[in-house]
């Protein structure tokens, strides 16, 4: 593994939910899709979500395609 001069910022589902201003259902969702990547911290089945907030960064950067009329 790798040593990193940076600590990943880390957000709870309702930090993220508060950042984007949707509700927490609709995180989880976002999660549960696969379209924002969680990591869990503490035992693999229980533990809590966590959400590195480059990938919320990601998520909501900004698209290079162009819609279509």
């Amino acid at each position: 593994m790798q040593s990193t001069d940076e600590t990943p910022q880390l957000l709870t589902v309702a930090e993220l939910a508060q950042r984007l201003r949707i509700s927490r259902p609709t995180a989880y969702r976002l999660i549960g899709s696969g379209r924002l990547r969680a990591y869990r911290v503490g035992p693999t089945d229980t533990g809590a979500l966590r959400v590195d907030v480059r990938e919320l960064d990601r998520l909501i950067a900004p698209s290079t395609t162009e819609a279509t009329p």
